[in-house]
C-alpha cells in the first residue's frame, strides 16, 4: 500500500491546490499538495514539510486531520497551521498552482483528482469542525 500525504494550506478561506502536469498519472487534475513516503517509520509531518518545499512553502506546524483509505493508497491528511512563502511551480510534475474556496473546488468537477473529489466533503467537514472548535485541537499540533 502506498502512503501519500495531503497537506491543507489555507489563506483567507481558500485552499492551495496544485495542478498535476502531463507527467503525472492524473494529468492536469487539481489536488492538494501531496508527497509519497515509503519508510515504515517515517514521520508524516517531516515528509509533508519536504513536499511543501517543492512548491516554495515552508510549513512549521502540522495537525493530522484524518487517514483516508482509497484503492491501494493510505492518504494522511495534514493541516498546516503555520506556513510562509509564495507557492510556485518548481518541478515538471506541477503544471499550475491556485487558491480555491470549497465551492470553487466543487465547481472543478472532473478537473479535480478523483481521490480528492471523493474525499472533499469529509475534509470540508473536518475543517469546519476545526474552525468551530479550535480548542479541541489546541494541544495536538506537531511543531517541526
Amino acid at each position: 500500500m502506498t502512503k501519500t500525504i495531503w497537506t491543507i494550506i489555507r489563506s483567507n478561506n481558500r485552499l492551495l491546490l496544485v495542478q498535476q502536469s502531463e507527467f503525472h498519472h492524473n494529468e492536469y487534475s487539481w489536488t492538494l499538495p501531496e508527497c509519497k513516503f515509503f519508510e515504515p517509520n517515517s514521520i508524516p509531518e517531516l515528509a509533508a514539510k519536504q513536499g511543501l518545499k517543492n512548491i516554495g512553502v515552508s510549513g512549521t506546524s502540522f495537525k493530522q486531520l484524518c487517514r483516508i483509505l482509497t484503492n491501494n493508497y493510505e492518504n494522511i491528511v495534514l493541516c498546516c497551521n503555520r506556513w510562509s512563502g509564495e507557492p510556485y511551480t518548481s518541478t515538471n510534475n506541477i503544471a499550475g498552482i491556485g487558491w480555491f474556496t470549497l465551492p470553487e473546488m466543487y465547481a472543478l468537477g472532473q478537473s479535480l483528482a478523483p481521490h480528492i473529489n471523493s474525499s472533499i466533503m469529509y475534509i470540508a467537514y473536518l475543517m469546519q469542525h476545526y474552525d468551530q472548535y479550535p480548542g479541541e485541537w489546541a494541544g495536538h499540533w506537531n511543531n517541526i
